[in-house]
C-alpha cells in the first residue's frame, strides 16, 4: 500500500504565483481544481494574475489565502514572462513558485524543493524530476472529483510524458531577491514555450544554483 502523501503541509515563506488567461472552459476548471487542492493541502500565500479583455474567473476570492489580480490586456498574445516579472515583484514571500494554471504535485514535493531553496545557496528547484505527466480527460476527470493527487496516481497507469524525462516548464520554485538579481524572467520572450529553456540555462551559466526534487509534475487535459 502506498504512503499518505496527502497530509496538508505549512509553507509560509512561499507564494503560488498563478498568472493565467482563461481561453477554454477547461482552462478554467483546472485553474478551479487546483486552487481547491492547493486550499485543502498547502497552507501559503496564492497570487492569481489574469489578464484578458474582461474578467472570466468566477469566485477567486472565495478561496483561503488567494489574492486576485485582473489586468486588462487586449493584447491576442499573452506576454507570460512579463506578468511572471510583476508578479514577483508583488510577493513578499522570500519564495515563489511560478505554476501553470493546469499542473499540480504532492504537497512534500513542494515542501522539500522550499526547504532546498532556504537552506542551501540555491536561486532555482523544480518540484518535480523532469517527469511531465500528461493526464487524459477522462483522468482529469477523477481528479476534479476526488481532489486526490495520490488516486490519481495510483490509476494512472499509462503515463504519457511531455519533453522526454527532462522538462523544465510547468512549475518552478525561486528565491525571489536572487532570481531578480539575474534578470528575473527574460522579456524578449514574447508569448511562452521557449523561455523555460533559456530560464534553465541562464542559471546553470551563472552558476547560481539550480536542482530538482523527486516526484513527477501531473499536467490535466485542457483544449486551447
Amino acid at each position: 500500500m502506498k504512503e499518505n502523501r496527502m497530509n496538508k503541509i505549512s509553507i509560509k515563506e512561499l507564494t503560488i504565483c498563478i498568472p493565467v488567461r482563461i481561453d477554454s472552459d477547461s482552462r478554467r476548471r483546472n485553474l478551479e481544481a487546483i486552487l481547491s487542492f492547493f486550499s485543502e493541502y498547502v497552507d501559503c500565500s496564492v497570487l492569481v494574475l489574469e489578464a484578458d479583455e474582461h474578467p472570466l474567473i468566477e469566485n477567486v476570492k472565495d478561496k483561503k489565502n488567494v489574492q486576485y489580480f485582473f489586468v486588462e490586456d487586449v493584447d491576442p498574445v499573452f506576454f507570460r514572462t512579463r506578468y511572471i516579472n510583476l508578479m514577483l515583484k508583488m510577493v513578499s514571500t522570500p519564495l515563489a513558485a511560478i505554476w501553470d494554471s493546469d499542473v499540480i504535485a504532492y504537497p512534500d514535493q513542494l515542501k522539500l524543493a522550499c526547504e532546498l531553496l532556504l537552506k542551501k545557496d540555491l536561486t532555482l528547484v523544480y518540484p518535480y524530476d523532469g517527469h511531465f505527466i500528461y493526464v487524459d480527460q477522462y483522468y482529469a476527470e477523477i481528479f476534479y472529483r476526488s481532489n486526490n493527487l495520490q488516486l490519481l496516481d495510483s490509476t494512472y497507469f499509462s503515463k504519457r510524458l511531455f519533453h522526454g524525462s527532462g522538462a523544465v516548464g510547468g512549475a518552478y520554485i525561486v528565491n525571489v531577491g536572487k532570481y531578480l538579481l539575474i534578470g528575473g524572467e527574460n522579456e524578449n520572450f514574447y508569448g511562452w514555450g521557449p523561455e523555460d529553456a533559456e530560464r534553465e540555462k541562464r542559471v546553470e551559466i551563472l552558476e547560481v544554483g539550480i536542482a530538482r526534487v523527486e516526484g513527477g509534475l501531473f499536467h490535466l487535459y485542457h483544449t486551447r
